[in-house]
């Protein structure tokens, strides 16, 4: 199938799929989008890099466009990526345009384009296996509460919000609260997460994410690529809770809860201050209502404390049934932003 027709030349734009060779103007319009509408999440080169090559399932030559004015300069860009799932398959778009070439048309034209391009992404894996014609679907995008006029443009195009997450922040240092001493249960034992606990966690994750709305298994692949792998992630800041009580087959101690820290200096800027990230944590169901939560979290505070960073922040979906919102406020968590996932069902 081929892909969907790009964006009308009467925009004033010259459209063409987004490749390596585009970082440095890509990344000039990321800084302009950025200056005007101070997001939540701030990106570099590497960033970019990720997006057009991290995954064997991304396509950037069929998934994206950068339109380009008569000299050259990138003014707008669209962007989606397809994620497998066994349950539900997702496609997440991301976009945006030049504050100077707003309100011409642009945004809307490159949304239809997008949610044209996704519908055929999906029609061109029910045609490669048939068996996914029964899977349900979903085309999201995610926007910042703070940013209303990109609400009223995905309505417009048939979005409906489904979702709102919470980005929470928690001071650190002498002058915030003091953290909470938490104890890990006795007979369970807290360890560093070394290289060869990467595959372990990544199966705790699934099965402690197994219910969670719109969560799919990881990958091995994915897991490495957004998880151990990426230059973020911070395994010396990342902690596991093993019980002992329980060897598996090969006499390892299985990982009970895990908690997954990372860092992204390049927000640090907006922000005023330094942070580290909890970008993962999740406790097995078998071991669920001992602390095992509250205490990876005290643990994360104090090694972020530690470190010399000035704050903790974390994402939670406000419709998270476990009480997730409950024990990041108890932490000492406050909301920073809030932003909503739009979406087109099937």
């Amino acid at each position: 199938m081929s892909a969907p027709i790009v964006p009308s030349p009467d925009l004033g734009l010259a459209w063409r799929p987004i490749s390596l060779d585009d970082i440095d103007v890509w990344h000039q319009l990321i800084g302009a989008i950025e200056a005007h509408d101070d997001p939540i999440e701030r990106l570099d080169h590497g960033d970019l890099v990720d997006e057009l090559t991290a995954g064997s399932y991304k396509d950037p030559n069929r998934d994206s466009l950068i339109g380009l004015d008569g000299q050259g300069v990138a003014r707008a860009f669209g962007h989606q990526t397809p994620l497998p799932g066994a349950t539900l398959r997702r496609i997440f778009l991301w976009g945006g345009v030049h504050p100077e070439w707003r309100r011409r048309g642009i945004g809307g034209a490159l949304l239809r384009w997008q949610t044209e391009r996704a519908r055929a992404t999906l029609a061109e894996q029910e045609a490669a296996d048939p068996d996914l014609a029964g899977v349900a679907w979903r085309i999201a995008v995610n926007v910042e509460e703070q940013l209303p006029d990109r609400a009223a443009l995905y309505a417009a195009v048939g979005y409906t919000p489904i979702r709102w997450f919470h980005d929470m922040s928690r001071p650190l240092g002498s002058s915030a609260p003091p953290i909470p001493e938490v104890a890990v249960p006795t007979g369970l034992q807290l360890a560093p997460w070394t290289d060869d606990l990467d595959e372990d966690v990544r199966l705790a994750h699934n099965e402690a994410f197994a219910k969670h709305w719109g969560s799919q298994p990881r990958d091995g692949e994915g897991w490495k690529a957004w998880t151990t792998g990426h230059r973020s992630f911070r395994r010396d800041w990342s902690r596991v809770i093993v019980d002992p009580a329980q060897p598996d087959a090969a006499g390892r101690a299985p990982v009970a809860a895990y908690v997954a820290a990372h860092v992204y200096p390049q927000d640090w800027e907006a922000l005023g201050h330094s942070q580290g990230r909890v970008d993962l944590i999740g406790v097995r169901p078998a071991w669920r209502g001992r602390g095992l939560a509250p205490a990876l979290l005290a643990e994360a505070l104090r090694t972020f404390a530690a470190a010399g960073m000035d704050a903790a922040g974390l994402d939670v979906d406000t419709g998270n049934e476990t009480g997730a919102l409950r024990l990041y406020e108890e932490m000492g968590f406050g909301v920073h932003r809030t932003s909503v996932t739009w979406s087109i069902e099937g």
